[in-house]
């Protein structure tokens, strides 16, 4: 059972590597500073320093009284676990996207390799610990307080409200607010009221699972849900949680529902955790009173049973589909759209350029630009539709709808990446004037190749007229085309490509 249970538990330990690298492909971020942020957060020193004897307190006697275990450079490190949770790295990996672009900018190319790296995780890494820790810290403190406050005000409503909100404090790693009443009301009272308000969740999240189950049509929807119930039966609710309700937030929030309403009733009938065992429904006879079973409980099964038969008949209802943005998205387009220079240079016409495919407009007109640096910037904001590891070509499909094809240079396809650094990989977002490439204009001159930078507004059914604007110099923040579109809405994920 150990080693079950060390198996089932592992990706969920290490959450935060997991979301930092899926955060970083959503921020732009190449997905190696996500998973070294993710890592840092559950790296075993300071997974072990956070579980040690504080060193003191600063803002004693005030909800913003932090206990911090370190110092760096003689500021306070409050420290606390961050595995298993989930918003604390996307917070950081958003912060280092910013970081990272702004390294990019100041440093110069001869230091980038590696002082970019180095400061984007350094500054990264240390504002996590610095800033956003504490202010976790901050808020379990408020969190522990407001607990207390409620438990003792009225367990009824304590219990639905803890219940209700449990998961969601999971997610942003705030339940060890709450965590550790369990054991001192144990050893100081012998038993916890805490513990019992949140036991119906589990049974929750277990009825909304076996109801998808049923409902699913799809059998990959189906045995992924099936799993995801044996987990929650044994106590282990993140498969289901992550990889079946959130996906499916009708359901989720009826779950989160149900987890209140058998809150409340342990709440109410006054359960009693008495000693600590077995999770989920095996955990059972930890609530029992050493004298014998009580209201407590029997009222604690009750809650357990109500949320169970609450999840799962809302699921039944409600279904198996997941939410609408989870379909292919449908985009509206825009009737007009500016769109900027990519480099930095001298703009001419395309119909004059020396390369056929493009001087006849075989793949849509645009612009073409003599560069007079190195770096191609986002001429619009938009999703990477192609990055070429060769790094002489760049798609974009802007938010407006448009399709642009950013090309460097012609037939340098041949250098096979001699001289391009690609800073963007395919389904990445980008803004207008976010770095795409860099590449050695001087280099690629003397390798015999025509330098010019052409961009194309390719040929689409959605595409009314494309109109250059300014010939002559240009900078990346010229708007260089006036782009006319249909008015409508189309679907997205339509690519362009180019061999040239």
């Amino acid at each position: 059972m150990y080693l079950t249970g060390c198996s089932a538990d592992t990706l969920f330990y290490f959450f935060p590597i997991v979301i930092g690298w899926s955060a970083a492909r959503k921020f732009g971020l190449k997905e190696i500073y996500g998973i070294t942020l993710g890592a840092f957060l559950v790296y075993p020193t300071l997974v072990t320093a956070a579980s040690s004897t504080a060193v003191t307190t600063i803002f004693k006697g005030t909800i913003f009284a932090l206990k911090y275990k370190m110092t760096f450079l003689g500021i306070p490190v409050a420290l606390q676990s961050y595995s298993s949770t989930v918003i604390p790295i996307i917070i950081i990996v958003w912060f280092a996207s910013y970081v990272y672009k702004y390294c990019e900018k100041v440093i110069p190319d001869v230091l980038k390799m590696v002082f970019v790296p180095f400061f984007t995780l350094l500054i990264a890494g240390v504002v996590s610990l610095i800033i956003i820790g504490p202010i976790a810290m901050i808020l379990q403190n408020i969190l522990s307080d407001t607990v207390l406050w409620l438990v003792g005000l009225n367990k009824g409503i304590a219990g639905f409200l803890l219940g209700f909100f449990w998961s969601i404090l999971v997610m942003f790693g705030l339940h060890w607010a709450v965590i550790p009443f369990f054991a001192i009301d144990v050893a100081h009272y012998g038993y916890d009221v805490i513990n019992p308000l949140i036991f119906a969740g589990g049974l929750a999240v277990l009825g909304s699972a076996v109801g998808i189950a049923i409902r699913a049509r799809d059998e990959r929807v189906k045995s992924m849900s099936v799993a995801a119930a044996i987990s929650a039966f044994f106590g282990i609710n993140e498969p289901a949680l992550y990889g079946v309700l959130i996906p499916r937030k009708k359901v989720l929030l009826t779950s989160f529902l149900a987890a209140g309403i058998g809150g409340a009733i342990a709440g109410f009938s006054g359960s009693k955790l008495y000693s600590f065992g077995a999770s989920g429904i095996l955990g059972l006879p930890c609530f029992i009173n050493p004298k014998g079973i009580d209201a407590g409980f029997i009222g604690l099964c009750i809650s357990g049973v109500v949320a169970f038969a609450f999840a799962l008949i809302a699921a039944l209802i409600v279904g198996d589909k997941k939410d609408a943005k989870s379909k292919p998205s449908k985009q509206q387009l825009a009737e007009h759209s500016d769109v900027y220079a990519p480099v930095t240079g001298e703009s001419f016409d395309l119909t004059t350029v020396n390369d056929g495919v493009f001087s006849k407009l075989v793949l849509g007109d645009g612009i073409a630009v003599k560069p007079s640096e190195g770096k191609v910037y986002a001429p619009v904001s938009g999703i990477v539709r192609v990055a070429y590891p060769t790094g002489h070509a760049v798609g974009l499909a802007s938010d407006d709808g448009e399709e642009i094809l950013i090309h460097i240079g012609i037939d340098t396809v041949n250098l096979e990446g001699e001289h391009f650094k690609m800073h963007v990989a395919q389904g990445m977002r980008v803004k207008k004037g976010d770095l795409l490439v860099d590449f050695d204009e001087a280099a690629i001159a003397a390798a015999g190749y025509d330098t010019t930078v052409m961009m194309i507004v390719t040929k689409s059914e959605h595409l009314k007229s494309v109109m250059p604007t300014q010939f002559g110099p240009v900078t990346n923040a010229t708007k260089v085309l006036d782009v006319e579109l249909q008015s409508s809405s189309v679907e997205a994920g339509t690519t362009v490509a180019t061999n040239n």
